[in-house]
């Protein structure tokens, strides 16, 4: 697609939303060009983030066209593959864009899509390519030891590999082990494919991933593999060492799939439903793989989620917890937007001075404003928020809210009312959120 075609394809995906729609578009687009890499829209249920997903997608791509970029990849992540298809395809903005399939989404496998994808005239016309990836099927990967062609496309490549050069049948038994369709389906399918991208790349495939391998592998998996074949030649082969290997492969191969996927948009969909790829640690198993996109500065990324902390916490669940959870999960998320350490100091810093006024309020209210504004400031650096209310009188938002079952008010309740609101006044003690 030419650098015109998207550009008037921006317009017109604009021109389609509505006008906060359209403002959260920009401002996100100004906050990525801004240097911001990491931008939280947290309008409230119903009010179209996905469509502003697409806006942004539409922005971004034409900026990356007019910077003479190639391929515009969008890495969008969602908790289950059922929501992903529903909404993958809303955020295609014209027909050409190429959308890899929701089932295909194995970590382990993506560097052989990534070279086919490279090679394939088709996609790069259609300049944006969109990578559906679900936290359970692609960053939880010792929890199983893969399917059919997962295993088949990893012993595809180890028997390439010098060390194995003499193993291929003993290779072929650990990795058929256990597993339907291997033999039926998998494995030719998976070695043609193989062919067909080196070919197509002239030979680069299969050095690039063969070196790439080498590099990743250590002395114990080796000794591990090398190991299993001599088990398989003795008739001494044990399937609870082999998937617990094989499980150590996939990881292998997904740090080498990350390393190449390169996005240039990443999407975290409903991220409160796997909060763990932002608050993994570097060494675990999800920090290994998330690390690698989530922590570039190279690579901007769009959270989209109308509760992406919990909102509030009873007295009875911290006391059940022993932590203001709700608090820490606000936090975890700031330090994840706020990636730098100076920016993420000054707001914590910010943030509790605003805290700190709310439990000692005084006379003085304009500092309280002040200090207000200025916290709200340091939110709206990295976070956009559209409320219903706010939105309410467009036209597109249905209101429900008429009286159905009027309250009766007594004149005790008036007189419980004042009581309350003197001694609030007369403690200078501001009233709980939950009771205003």
């Amino acid at each position: 697609m030419s650098a015109i075609t998207l550009a008037e394809r921006e317009k017109i995906i604009l021109s389609e939303l509505k006008d906060f729609q359209r403002a959260t578009t920009e401002r996100c687009f100004d906050l990525f060009s801004s240097g911001q890499k990491r931008v939280l829209v947290a309008d409230e249920v119903g009010l179209g983030k996905t469509l502003i997903a697409r806006g942004v997608i539409a922005k971004l791509a034409n900026y990356h066209k007019q910077t003479g970029d190639e391929l515009f990849k969008v890495l969008y992540i969602c908790s289950n593959t059922s929501i992903a298809n529903q909404n993958i395809r809303k955020l295609k903005i014209y027909d050409d864009v190429t959308v890899d399939g929701v089932s295909d989404t194995r970590l382990s496998m993506q560097h052989l899509k990534i070279f086919e994808q490279e090679n394939d005239s088709k996609i790069r016309e259609g300049y944006i390519q969109l990578i559906p990836l679900t936290p359970a099927t692609s960053f939880n990967i010792t929890n199983s030891s893969g399917l059919a062609q997962e295993r088949a496309l990893i012993f595809a490549i180890l028997r390439r590999l010098d060390m194995f050069s003499t193993l291929k049948d003993e290779l072929e038994v650990i990795f058929a082990d256990g597993i339907n369709g291997f033999y039926t389906w998998a494995k030719d399918w998976i070695e043609q494919r193989v062919i067909d991208c080196d070919n197509a790349s002239n030979g680069i495939y299969l050095k690039t991933i063969c070196h790439d391998v080498l590099s990743h592998f250590d002395a114990k998996l080796t000794e591990e593999l090398l190991g299993l074949c001599e088990a398989v030649r003795n008739n001494s082969y044990d399937a609870t060492v082999g998937r617990r290997t094989i499980r150590r492969l996939r990881v292998l191969f997904s740090q080498i799939s990350i390393g190449r996927l390169n996005p240039d948009l990443v999407i975290m969909d409903e991220f409160q439903r796997f909060r763990e790829l932002i608050t993994a640690s570097p060494d675990s198993e999800i920090g290994l793989l998330t690390n690698a996109f989530l922590k570039s500065k190279n690579t901007n990324t769009l959270l989209l989620s109308a509760t992406p902390y919990k909102l509030y916490q009873t007295l009875e669940e911290a006391a059940e917890s022993g932590v203001d959870e709700h608090y820490q999960e606000f936090l975890e998320l700031m330090r994840f937007l706020f990636s730098d350490e100076n920016k993420n100091m000054q707001f914590e810093e910010t943030w509790s001075s605003f805290s700190n006024s709310l439990r000692e309020v005084t006379s003085d209210f304009g500092t309280l404003i002040s200090i207000k504004n200025k916290a709200e400031q340091a939110m709206y650096s990295g976070i956009c928020r559209t409320e219903r209310l706010l939105v309410g009188e467009g036209g597109s938002i249905s209101d429900d809210s008429k009286t159905k079952a009027p309250l009766d008010i007594s004149e005790t309740d008036v007189q419980s009312f004042v009581v309350a609101e003197n001694l609030s006044d007369t403690v200078h003690i501001p009233v709980e959120y939950v009771k205003s």
